[in-house]
């Protein structure tokens, strides 16, 4: 009886042994399968489905300085928007509805000190200066957005600024790690027409996302005006920017001030 037990703990050792090491072959296999289709590269497309439904927040904590007098502005944004793709035509071209669902703010007097603070969730937080915020919540505006992640269209002229902040257009190119692309940009704002030139670098690619370093300059009326830098992570099946956070140093002039603007900005994804 003592050899049939001690036969059956050897087969059984054999067996787990046996277990273990077609567990550890079927890992590396698709470890390596994984790491195949991570290096061959890739031509980012923006190409969510219809009926496709996320949400995006955007979030800045900003610093402005007044620099002739001073003084400091500390102020923080953040904009919620629920996104629902309501079209994809043949030629690709995403049509989505952009829905306002929070809108917070968090600004400093730099006279008083004292703090203003609105948030479209809380009926506490609605002061009477800034009302029109609270006619946001619930807005909706169309976009619409080429398969090379172009923004062609936005029905709302006031949400174009905060919109194409998250615009990216991708090359034509494949890519893959260590690859890079340049575009230029012009945003229109109360300081006027700035341009930015931007790198991009393809650092990182894994399980399904690609992370991107992006370096930018920014200049107004042809004079260098500061910097941007930061990563973004992007879902290489929809093109959607499922991560987003740069850090900015500006100094420009906007309505006869110069002002220094130091601050983050963060976009997150949730489907």
């Amino acid at each position: 009886m003592k050899k049939v037990s001690f036969l059956l703990v050897i087969l059984l050792a054999f067996s787990s042994v046996s277990y273990a090491q077609k567990k550890e072959k079927k890992k590396k296999k698709k470890d390596k399968t994984e790491s195949l289709s991570s290096n061959k590269k890739i031509v980012l497309r923006y190409k969510p489905k219809k009926g496709d439904v996320f949400t995006q927040i955007m979030e800045s904590n900003q610093k402005i300085t007044i620099t002739s007098m001073g003084m400091e502005i500390p102020m923080i944004q953040s904009y919620t928007f629920k996104n629902n793709v309501t079209d994809v035509d043949a030629t690709g071209n995403v049509t989505i509805e952009m829905t306002y669902e929070r809108i917070y703010l968090k600004r400093t007097d730099p006279m008083s000190g004292s703090e203003t603070e609105f948030d479209s969730d809380d009926d506490k937080k609605q002061p009477t200066e800034l009302a029109t915020f609270k006619d946001m919540k619930g807005k909706k505006v169309t976009t619409t957005t080429a398969p090379n992640g172009k923004i062609t269209n936005i029905s709302d002229e006031a949400a174009k600024q905060a919109i194409n902040s998250i615009n990216n257009e991708f090359p034509e190119t494949p890519l893959g790690i260590g690859d890079t692309w340049e575009r230029t940009s012009e945003n229109k704002s109360q300081a006027g027409v700035l341009v930015v030139k931007s790198t991009y670098k393809v650092v990182e690619r894994k399980d399904g996302l690609m992370t991107v370093e992006v370096n930018s300059t920014v200049s107004q009326d042809g004079k260098d005006a500061g910097t941007q830098s930061g990563k973004m992570t992007l879902d290489e099946n929809t093109g959607i920017i499922m991560e987003a956070s740069i850090t900015q140093k500006l100094n420009i002039s906007a309505q006869g001030a110069d002002l220094t603007i130091d601050g983050t900005s963060k976009t997150t994804t949730k489907k």
